[in-house]
């Protein structure tokens, strides 16, 4: 029996950051189709807001929020809420994350790394750490401003809707 030769530390440390690399490449996938029906909803909120202030029609009915979503307006003061999970609080799909493979985290290590290779592997999982940090910061920032900005949207729609029903009554 000849045992197969074991791949070295810098070896399976790349391929390991590479099956990472695939995982935040399915959440960005995941997180872009949630701005993207966040957006979608905003769009509808600004075109009834712009209806009611026109008084061209009655209120629209908004889609259902998607399963996550706030199921009604909720009360808001000139402060967006701080919670306002509207987009991207859900839990991703299991059929994302199972395409993408895991790599076998019981494949050996090799029997003897030299220092060189050691340093090279945590420089490596370093520059992969700060890549993620740096894109989870930009992804971040990008839900919260859209939060923001469809929670407040709904409050003025909501304010708006309130307005054209007392002006009717009376």
């Amino acid at each position: 029996n000849v045992a197969e030769p074991r791949p070295s530390l810098v070896a399976l440390v790349e391929q390991r950051l590479g099956a990472l690399q695939r995982r935040v490449a399915a959440h960005d996938a995941e997180l872009d189709l949630r701005l993207k029906h966040a957006e979608a909803e905003l769009a509808k909120l600004r075109q009834e807001l712009h209806e009611l202030r026109a008084g061209k029609s009655a209120p629209v009915p908004v889609a259902a929020p998607s399963q996550g979503q706030r199921s009604a307006p909720e009360e808001q003061t000139g402060e967006v809420a701080a919670e306002a999970p509207s987009a991207g609080t859900e839990a991703a799909p299991e059929s994302t994350l199972e395409a993408v493979a895991e790599p076998d985290v019981a494949s050996p290590l090799p029997l003897a790394a030299t220092e060189q290779e050691l340093a090279r592997a945590i420089e490596l999982i370093g520059e992969f750490t700060e890549v993620v940090d740096q894109h989870h910061m930009q992804s971040l920032v990008r839900v919260v401003a859209l939060e923001q900005e469809v929670s407040a949207m709904r409050a003025l729609v909501e304010r708006e809707r309130q307005a054209a029903g007392a002006s009717a009554d009376g």
